[in-house]
């Protein structure tokens, strides 16, 4: 039985570590989304260096995540995470002049720093809490993830006509002082963690979430890039009409991610099947797809397992990897999908001006079947990771 002092904690470790992955996601997303803007219409880059943007910011995270952050222990992670807080809030700063040197600095600062963010909130979380209340409070990170990709282009879309690209930065700041304010109170772990690689990566939990997310992640790693101009080209809508595939695809998103908040899933393998399978239909059909309705519909239900497959790949490394080695795999387990951030849109945007579009979805769907064949290969049988 769980005291009511216990339960006050958790809910305290919960309550912050979702608000500040709220205020974080959105202020990456915004950065993310508003760095390409600037590199093309204020800084005059090519085509190429505009795709850069991302790539620096990408680089930089995956170095934070995958060489730095899993060498820290206890309290020096709480400083770096403060720390951390405090130097991206000061990068929005930096971005906001307009000087290509500093641009370019500020980006990678920015990279760097917020690698330490999202991989220690959910180390806070997997380590501190136990048993359902801690796939409560991935399912809610997850949620609060969602809803800041919501809240954060609305904020976006009535700022940009009062203070112009540069002026969101200083828009989110205060947001991000606010988080770092806070950042005070995140808890870190109270275990001695153990920092060797192949014990981090070749757990089950760990190698289970990176198979599942692989099918996700990949088509949707794609879908930011490339939708919205799809959108825009396939169906001849204005720019701002093609912004609402990613209203419809978030609001979906968010609505899966809260049912899993109150109603979350004990046993993983069938609602991982389902979440796969959906994904792997759109993805066959959608390029297919010649009505704008219908094809609002499919991007909407192609949210429903973005909302789902996230948390459960959490969930996976929370069930199936030992505490002492939750911080590497979380580590390493965000660096994974930074990876996939670095190279997939590239690789797709080839294969679109080779095959065309259509063929290219196809090949996503069937990228994540593979990975669904994969899961029931090495892991049904696994109870202590899906049937836990």
């Amino acid at each position: 039985m769980i005291s009511k002092a216990n339960i006050k904690e958790q809910t305290g470790i919960i309550l912050v570590a979702v608000t500040l992955a709220f205020f974080i996601r959105m202020t990456n997303n915004m950065v993310n989304t508003t760095a390409p803007i600037l590199a093309k219409y204020t800084y005059s880059l090519n085509s190429t260096d505009v795709g850069l943007t991302g790539t620096i910011i990408y680089l930089f995270t995956l170095i934070s995540t995958a060489f730095v952050n899993p060498r820290l222990q206890g309290m020096a992670k709480k400083k770096v995470f403060i720390l951390s807080m405090f130097l991206t809030s000061l990068s929005l700063i930096g971005l906001y002049f307009q000087n290509l040197i500093l641009f370019w600095l500020f980006l990678s600062v920015f990279g760097f720093f917020t690698g330490f963010l999202f991989t220690n909130i959910l180390t806070s979380i997997s380590t501190n809490i136990e048993g359902v209340s801690r796939e409560r409070g991935l399912a809610a990170y997850s949620m609060a993830l969602s809803l800041s990709l919501l809240i954060g282009p609305i904020i976006e879309r009535f700022s940009l006509s009062r203070v112009g690209n540069e002026g969101i930065f200083i828009e989110f700041f205060p947001l991000m002082v606010i988080a770092s304010i806070l950042s005070f109170k995140i808890k870190a772990p109270e275990i001695v963690e153990k920092r060797d690689v192949k014990g981090a990566i070749t757990t089950p939990g760990f190698l289970a979430s990176i198979i599942s997310i692989t099918a996700y992640n990949v088509p949707f790693a794609a879908f930011t890039v490339f939708m919205d101009i799809y959108t825009k080209e396939k169906f001849g809508v204005s720019s701002s009409f093609a912004y609402y595939v990613f209203i419809f695809f978030f609001a979906a998103s968010l609505l899966t991610r809260i049912y899993m908040q109150f109603r979350p899933f004990k046993h993983l393998r069938i609602p991982l099947t389902f979440f796969i399978m959906i994904t792997v239909a759109t993805f066959l059909i959608i390029g297919f797809v010649n009505n704008i309705y219908l094809y609002f519909a499919l991007i909407a239900i192609m949210g429903i397992p973005h909302g789902g497959i996230f948390p459960i790949a959490t969930i996976l490394i929370s069930r199936g990897t030992p505490r002492e080695r939750l911080n590497a795999a979380n580590s390493y387990f965000t660096s994974y999908n930074n990876i996939l951030f670095l190279g997939v849109p590239p690789i797709f945007g080839y294969l679109s001006t080779q095959i065309g579009f259509t063929f290219s979805f196809i090949s996503l769907g069937i990228i994540s079947f593979v990975s669904l064949l994969l899961i029931y290969w090495r892991f049904s049988g696994n109870r202590q990771v899906f049937y836990k």
